[in-house]
């Protein structure tokens, strides 16, 4: 089903809603006080970590229901457990009202790496996590909202099919930061070196090197200029990864 822009706004101010009144029915249970009330990190002070916080208050409320013999604390939960059942529901009815931008996307980026029907499974999960951020009070369609959602996660999963040599997920973010950088200043045609660009996201150069050797398909026995191959490179037993 496809969703025109008055609907998408509807869907997600009745998400909203249904949010609302979980929060509302966990009012006065001082474990889920704790977490809903938690001071987030600078990554979380998004909407999806809010609605991250309010899941996470509704998992402990209704284990906290299964361990208790108190009438009152399984109500809330059953209470709290339907409406946030009714929050998932139309965050997936609107994620997937716009399945055809996943399908669409997928078509122009389907190559030797992944199959098609694989990105467009990969363009679902990044529905799924544009509908659990849609504010549709932005004055922006979901449709439109959704689709860097959707490149990005495909995108992302390329990135890491495409390495014969999978760097961890840290590694991969510190890499897009180091090109960004990069990117940014030699758009503003400002010199640098690479010493001062890995300074700036709060790497060393030895690092940086080691993460930008690794863009691209990577063979576990392609070998650099010392004659050292991706594997040589490899940290064994207890060595920390890159």
């Amino acid at each position: 089903m496809r969703f025109d822009a008055e609907q998408e706004q509807q869907v997600g101010r009745s998400i909203r809603m249904a949010e609302m009144c979980t929060r509302d029915a966990l009012f006065g249970i001082d474990e889920a006080e704790i977490i809903l009330r938690a001071r987030p990190k600078r990554e979380e002070r998004t909407r999806a970590g809010a609605v991250d916080r309010l899941e996470q208050a509704v998992m402990m409320v209704r284990n906290l229901a299964k361990r208790s013999s108190d009438p009152e604390i399984k109500a809330i939960a059953v209470t709290a457990s339907r409406h946030w059942d009714e929050a998932e529901a139309l965050r997936w009815q609107l994620a997937m009202s716009a399945m055809r931008i996943a399908r669409g996307e997928a078509r122009k980026l389907a190559c030797s790496l992944m199959a098609e029907e694989d990105l467009v499974q990969e363009g679902y999960i990044g529905l799924l996590r544009a509908a659990r951020r849609f504010d549709p009070d932005r004055g922006i369609r979901f449709t439109t909202y959704a689709r860097w959602w959707v490149r990005a996660q495909m995108t992302r999963a390329l990135e890491t099919a495409g390495r014969m040599v999978r760097l961890p997920g840290g590694a991969v973010e510190q890499l897009r930061n180091l090109q960004r950088a990069m990117e940014r200043l030699d758009q503003a045609g400002i010199d640098y070196t690479l010493e001062e660009v890995a300074a700036e996201i709060g790497i060393d150069k030895q690092r940086a090197n080691l993460l930008l050797s690794h863009r691209g398909i990577v063979s576990i026995d392609q070998t650099d200029d010392d004659g050292l191959c991706v594997g040589d490179r490899l940290p064994s037993g207890n060595a920390s990864p890159i």
